[in-house]
């Protein structure tokens, strides 16, 4: 693992390619799928990423390889356990739009992991995963991920009609989707796409920004 490598990167593909790193340990560690020892790798990968992909951007040598290290960990995950929602929704976001895998990803990510909070009983997966992101309250870790999201400024995505937001739910690879820890219905997937493409209003935006900052300034 050579992290000189990432330094010929763009910006843009250096956060994106963060992004699916984390985008990959999260849904590897929720999925149905999951075994002891692919969440190990799964938590090494989303860990790794949060820790460190402030100052990876800064071109902070020591934090390139660690999130070098990161997406390694998150490849081992995703290849015991193959990937979910957010991968199966981000397909059609690249094919569409032209933008990078990992962009794509972490667009409907936060969005299907409040709708999972939403349900009546909340998945132990997913307050287990909040502890593991040294979060107290579940559904603060969307929020983070989303603070996370939003301070990158990755360029923005024409918001989509409404046949628009058909189609894309429409192309979907259901069975991708039967990894996800939960079930989505047809009007779920359309929902998470319009969530996707609604940039959050003040204070929500504020709040998730904040946790976000707090968070990574805490590891300093």
């Amino acid at each position: 693992l050579d992290s000189g490598l990432l330094a010929t990167l763009p910006d843009y593909h250096r956060k994106s390619c963060a992004l699916d790193a984390l985008s990959q340990g999260i849904e590897s560690y929720w999925c149905r799928k999951a075994t002891e020892e692919s969440r190990v790798h799964a938590y090494l990968a989303i860990l790794g990423v949060l820790d460190n992909l402030k100052a990876y951007l800064q071109h902070d040598s020591h934090a390139a390889d660690e999130l070098l290290h990161a997406s390694y960990q998150s490849g081992k995950a995703i290849q015991m356990t193959r990937t979910t929602a957010a991968h199966a929704l981000s397909y059609a976001l690249t094919k569409k739009y032209g933008i990078a895998h990992g962009h794509a990803c972490m667009m409907t990510l936060p969005c299907l992991w409040e709708l999972m909070l939403e349900r009546e009983v909340i998945p132990e997966t997913l307050k287990t995963l909040s502890s593991l992101m040294r979060l107290g309250d579940p559904r603060l870790a969307p929020m983070l991920i989303q603070g996370l999201f939003l301070s990158l400024s990755l360029p923005s995505v024409p918001r989509p009609d409404q046949q628009e937001i058909s189609d894309l739910a429409a192309s979907v690879n259901i069975q991708r989707l039967n990894n996800h820890p939960m079930s989505l219905t047809q009007e779920e997937l359309m929902s998470v796409y319009r969530k996707a493409f609604t940039p959050p209003a003040e204070p929500r935006r504020r709040l998730c920004l904040d946790l976000w900052n707090y968070y990574g300034e805490g590891k300093q």
